[in-house]
């Protein structure tokens, strides 16, 4: 596809796997992190559907090479396009919840300068009893357990700015959950930087909402189908190598 500039591909069109590699490659409106993520995603994620208490969810697989297996040359420039995108909200740290969202937060706190880094706890260690304890509850559909998030007092200094850091955006619970602990310690949150928004569950909602109104994700996914994305601004579905639970 990419030699052939005349030709005109319609909305909807499901590309083929070598056409929507061509098509991410050459695609100018995408950053150059947006570009070598979705390549990712094209060549080693996959999409399947589970089944949660409010209906069914599509779930993708990026472990082979965002937040399990983790590419450091795609963690780097994901880290450096949002820390540019909140560098001129002068945040003081960076906060993230486990596992998934420490390697984004790595990169983008390096990225701003190596300011500090915090990453909550899902239970709070014996280390945590000289200040107070700093919790909320969080649940997963990923996991599909409820799981505690808090941190240390002493971690999360009081009267500072800090931005927020993970994988994903999808409902917004977890982001929220971090507004209320950077809250319980006096500080405030002033930006979120996502590596992937999966802007049909509303996430993004939830956030504004509770009055942070910087969202920064490097990629935003409208549409999900095992086998197939869509990426917003992109009226095409793209194809996935994987497809499916087993592929």
């Amino acid at each position: 596809m990419r030699g052939d500039e005349t030709k005109v591909i319609q909305p909807g069109t499901i590309l083929s796997l070598e056409d929507s590699l061509d098509f991410v490659i050459g695609n100018e409106a995408l950053t150059p992190a947006a570009r070598l993520l979705t390549e990712n995603i094209i060549r080693y994620g996959r999409v399947f559907a589970i089944k949660t208490e409010s209906g069914e969810v599509m779930v993708l697989d990026v472990k082979q090479f965002l937040n399990h297996r983790v590419d450091i040359s795609l963690m780097m420039i994901i880290g450096e396009e949002i820390a540019n995108a909140v560098r001129d909200l002068q945040p003081e740290f960076v906060l993230t919840a486990p596992s998934s969202g420490i390697s984004p937060a790595f990169a983008v706190a390096i990225h701003l300068g190596n300011i500090p880094l915090i990453y909550t706890q899902r239970t709070a260690p014996i280390t945590f009893n000289d200040a107070p304890i700093l919790t909320t509850a969080s649940y997963s559909y990923t996991t599909g357990k409820a799981e505690p998030m808090t941190a240390s007092g002493n971690c999360i200094p009081a009267d500072q700015r800090g931005v927020a850091i993970d994988d994903f955006l999808d409902t917004g619970r977890k982001s929220q959950n971090l507004i209320a602990i950077t809250q319980q310690a006096g500080s405030s949150l002033v930006g979120f930087g996502y590596a992937i928004e999966k802007s049909k569950y509303g996430g993004r909602n939830q956030v504004l909402s509770a009055g942070v109104f910087r969202v920064h994700p490097v990629l935003d996914i409208e549409n999900m189908q095992p086998g197939r994305i869509q990426i917003k601004g992109i009226p095409h579905w793209l194809s996935l190598r994987k497809n499916g639970l087993t592929q």
